[in-house]
């Protein structure tokens, strides 16, 4: 997949990041953002491809963890998101626009 495919989806689907799947294993082989494509120039979009920007070094957190937690780990590794797992599956990614509102509504603050 193609940059410009990637922002095609990106826009289309009003999420700013993805898992990459290995087509023959299935395993998740890199997360892609926004921001890791942002730095290719306009014109590179048709030719640069998602496995050319995508980071290789994969940050999970289990469902079942504190929303704290998450945002400690975001912050900790300087990402904008996290991959959700649950008994090995990847179940979601979590940004942390999602952890800030849902701090905010959980009154994490006023405690």
């Amino acid at each position: 997949m193609t940059v410009r495919e990637l922002l095609q989806v990106m826009f289309g689907k009003k999420h700013h990041a993805y898992p990459v799947i290995d087509r023959f294993t299935r395993e998740v082989v890199g997360m892609v953002a926004f921001t890791d494509i942002q730095s290719v120039p306009m014109d590179k979009h048709n030719a640069v491809l998602v496995r050319d920007v995508m980071a290789t070094d994969i940050i999970s957190i289990s469902g079942g963890a504190d929303a704290i937690d998450a945002l400690k780990m975001l912050s900790i590794h300087k990402i904008g998101h996290l991959l959700v797992k649950n008994g090995g599956k990847v179940t979601g990614i979590l940004s942390r626009t999602d952890l800030t509102r849902s701090i905010e509504v959980l009154g994490y603050g006023e405690r």
